[in-house]
């Protein structure tokens, strides 16, 4: 992943998280897609679910929730909604649902529900948000420093309600043993 900024190291760049490569079909044909190896689950700690919860406007689900990293699934319907909002350490991640677009930091890609849902695998490092949407369909990967003080998350609906079909937040170990 090109383009970060990491001030008082000796590199400017970093590698995604290792990724499997699929062909899917889609209604309009197969596709390429790209999705975190199964091996991340050995990474998994504890974890929160949710489903069939109705996300009301400006409600913050998952607020208490403190995890340096972490990995979500979700699968999303934005009813009502304008957009969705995962606040992921500070950092908004949005889906305009008007637009279509996934969006954090100037950075967007479109997602097209399938099948009137918005289906998001986000992993979050210390230096790196990652979101495989739709299978992996298409990716969305960022690579700057996160704030050590921001390990709060929260999922929110700006505009009307959303159903939230599943969600899992796990928090994850990190790969390094400590000395």
């Amino acid at each position: 992943m090109a383009g970060g900024k990491f001030p008082g190291m000796p590199f400017n760049q970093q590698m995604s998280i290792p990724c499997e490569l699929t062909l899917r079909t889609f209604p309009e044909g197969i596709r390429l897609c790209r999705a975190p190896v199964r091996e991340i689950e050995k990474l998994r700690g504890a974890y929160w679910e949710l489903k069939d919860t109705t996300l009301q406007p400006s409600e913050k689900l998952l607020s208490a929730i403190s995890a340096e990293l972490f990995e979500i699934q979700a699968e999303i319907e934005p009813g009502s909604a304008a957009e969705i909002v995962f606040n992921l350490r500070g950092n908004p991640l949005t889906y305009n649902v008007k637009d279509k677009m996934l969006g954090c930091k100037g950075k967007k890609v479109k997602v097209e529900p399938i099948d009137g849902v918005i289906k998001l695998h986000i992993l979050v490092d210390r230096t790196s948000i990652e979101v495989f949407p739709n299978y992996g369909r298409i990716t969305l990967h960022l690579s700057f420093p996160l704030d050590p003080e921001k390990t709060l998350q929260y999922l929110s609906a700006e505009g009307g309600k959303a159903n939230i079909k599943s969600l899992k937040l796990y928090k994850l170990k990190s790969i390094w043993q400590k000395a």
